[in-house]
């Protein structure tokens, strides 16, 4: 398997596994399995990163707070 350094950036992933328009659609989202725990999620609205932690009930745990600044992604 190539290293991702090695890889063409058409070949390369995100880091995360969904993407939200905004809260609410991350929060209404349904039908995660355990191989889901622990994935990353994109809320595109603030351009906040999330971490699944449970999926019964479904739980959504912020990585990054008020206090960061992305800037523009």
């Amino acid at each position: 398997m190539p290293k991702h350094s090695n890889a063409s950036l058409a070949s390369r992933h995100p880091v995360h596994f969904k993407e939200y328009a905004n809260q609410s659609a991350r929060e209404s989202a349904t039908g995660f399995v355990d191989s889901d725990l622990y994935k990353f999620a994109l809320q595109m609205d603030d351009k906040t990163m999330w971490i699944l932690t449970s999926v019964s009930p479904v739980t959504w745990r912020a990585l990054m707070n008020d206090d960061i600044d992305c800037g523009q992604w």
